[in-house]
């Protein structure tokens, strides 16, 4: 088992909304894993959080660009007190980190200056899941501990 924050708690132990912060990548995707479409598409599935990491919000997008950054402020425009985001992407074909990293540095930017930030983006696609993140940083997000007992 890795020591990666990804690993941290099981995929059916999702935080309840407006109750539980969300305390691990690993939390972040059992709840998207709530929304992912099957047979698996291209799409993007945003989990907003307010200042105590709970998730406040969930909806899914076209696959991340930066129209659907846009798409994505706006959505959080509306709701009450959106704090932070993590940013599922999932994905029929392998990724292109150059691709990602721009991406990721471009929409960490927009979503900074609307007021939120981006605590994760993890990209599930066939075979693989990763955080291109990692490039941008040594420490990760996912240093609060979960309330839940």
């Amino acid at each position: 088992m890795s020591n990666s924050p990804l690993f941290t708690s099981s995929l059916l132990d999702v935080p309840r909304p407006f109750v539980d912060a969300v305390s691990s990548a690993t939390e972040a995707l059992g709840i998207a894993g709530l929304v992912f479409e099957r047979p698996r598409r291209d799409c993007t599935i945003v989990l907003v959080l307010d200042a105590m990491r709970r998730g406040i919000h969930l909806n899914r997008f076209a696959p991340l660009s930066l129209h659907t950054v846009h798409e994505i402020i706006a959505d959080c425009s509306d709701l009450p007190s959106p704090t932070g985001l993590v940013i599922i992407s999932s994905r029929t074909s392998s990724h292109s980190p150059h691709q990602d990293r721009e991406l990721l540095n471009l929409s960490h930017t927009m979503l900074h200056n609307a007021g939120l930030e981006l605590l994760e983006w993890i990209v599930t696609g066939p075979g693989e899941i990763y955080c291109p993140g990692i490039w941008a940083s040594t420490s990760g997000p996912w240093s609060i501990t979960s309330s839940r007992t």
